[in-house]
């Protein structure tokens, strides 16, 4: 069944979105900023950051390689599952995940906190081949 961009949307955030939101959440928790502002950004920096995971992987299920993935290239294209690629093109999906990996950068620098293990954190998911 074909989905809308939103649906995808929304079904990225209940899975990968959730569970990078969730442990970013966490860490606020237990570092005491459950009711602040920090709670919030992080919050959102964790919804960008799990899209932007799950678009990259849906690039790199048409662009990547099999023998660095660990599963066969066009798997999800042969499995008619609906991802970014199949629904805006193979370079809108870079925009978005390039769009999403910026803004995330941004809201770590709004922070004054030391955000380099997010940001690196930020890095390794976006700039992957596998």
């Amino acid at each position: 069944q074909d989905l809308d961009i939103q649906t995808l949307n929304g079904l990225h955030a209940a899975k990968t979105g959730a569970l990078i939101r969730t442990s970013v959440q966490f860490g606020c928790i237990v570092a005491g900023h459950k009711d602040d502002d920090r709670f919030v950004s992080l919050s959102r920096f964790g919804d960008n950051i799990g899209l932007a995971y799950q678009i990259t992987d849906d690039i790199l299920d048409v662009a990547g390689k099999t023998e660095t993935l660990g599963k066969p290239v066009g798997s999800d294209a042969r499995q008619k599952k609906n991802t970014y690629p199949t629904l805006i093109g193979l370079d809108e999906s870079r925009r978005a995940a390039s769009n999403l990996h910026e803004e995330s950068m941004e809201i770590l620098s709004h922070l004054n906190l030391n955000m380099s293990p997010l940001a690196s954190l930020v890095e390794k998911f976006i700039d992957r081949s596998y």
